[in-house]
């Protein structure tokens, strides 16, 4: 019959390994989670509609006369349904 008492060699053969496993599978997991918890993406340089810049945490800025995005913001795309035209500007995450 064999020995199942624990020992020390018990520990260092099966549960030292098993226990370095689940830490290597969790550090290689979490990133991919972190990931798909982030905020949608912001569509690039794409047509919206001004509701939908909005949404997205921009606002829509008419850019007759050259004006351009603040500093600190991206330009998310044009903006339709206006006469003039718009682009959508939203701070930078």
């Amino acid at each position: 019959m064999k020995n199942t008492k624990p020992t020390i060699e018990n520990f260092a053969v099966v549960i030292l390994p098993a226990i370095i496993v689940v830490f290597v599978i969790f550090f290689l997991v979490m990133p991919k989670v972190r990931e798909n918890r982030s905020e949608p993406e912001r569509p690039e340089r794409s047509s919206m509609s001004p509701e939908e810049c909005i949404a997205l945490g921009g606002e829509p800025l008419n850019i007759v006369g050259g004006a351009t995005c603040a500093e600190g913001e991206e330009n998310l795309g044009e903006v339709v349904g206006f006469i003039s035209p718009n682009i959508c500007c939203a701070p930078i995450k």
